[in-house]
């Protein structure tokens, strides 16, 4: 009588090994399907007009406020980003710091806009890579007085510093506890 096949290196491990061996196989396919659906950089030209980038972003909540935005740029908390599935991003109503990251790509000759569509977040944070690479920051919000704000709106509005044909990874901050906050870029025209 033929024995039957059996894998060898499953006979002489006891359950709980196989079991964490299928749950590791689990989870990893259950990341590459998730990084595989994630948005890639945001592609701007000049036929665009405006974008809503929610789906575009990547965030991570920050209740604690350890995070710093040397920490982001160095890749400590790369894998901690989730990919955003949300139009317009909605934490609720909750006290809460969230940072998020997107990346845009510019192949147009127009000057390009975020704007948040929340007039009542608390602190708004914006990071931006100069002609050197170096992070700097804008401050806004309601926190901030309105004469203060570069652009003298209903909304907050940054300037996206991407020269035209290449690419810029930019970083956002909330602290608020209103955390729902519509992104689009726009031109600035």
């Amino acid at each position: 009588m033929p024995k039957a096949k059996t894998d060898n290196h499953q006979v002489g491990l006891p359950v709980s090994q196989r079991l964490h061996k299928v749950l590791f196989g689990f989870l990893l396919l259950q990341s590459l399907m998730i990084s595989s659906f994630a948005q890639g950089p945001i592609h701007l030209n000049d036929s665009t007009d405006n974008k809503r980038i929610g789906k575009n972003i990547q965030y991570i909540e920050d209740p604690q406020h350890k995070i710093n935005i040397q920490s982001l740029i160095s890749g400590e908390f790369n894998h901690q980003f989730i990919q955003s599935e949300q139009e317009f991003p909605n934490f609720g109503n909750v006290k809460l710091t969230t940072w998020n990251k997107f990346t845009v790509t510019n192949n147009s000759t127009h000057h390009w806009l975020l704007l948040v569509d929340n007039y009542s977040l608390d602190t708004l944070t914006f990071y931006y890579p100069d002609s050197m690479g170096r992070y700097q920051e804008i401050k806004s919000g309601r926190s901030i007085p309105f004469t203060q704000r570069k652009y003298k709106t209903s909304v907050y509005a940054f300037d996206l510093m991407v020269p035209q044909n290449d690419t810029a990874v930019f970083y956002f901050k909330v602290s608020s506890f209103f955390m729902q906050y519509p992104l689009f870029i726009v031109t600035r025209e």
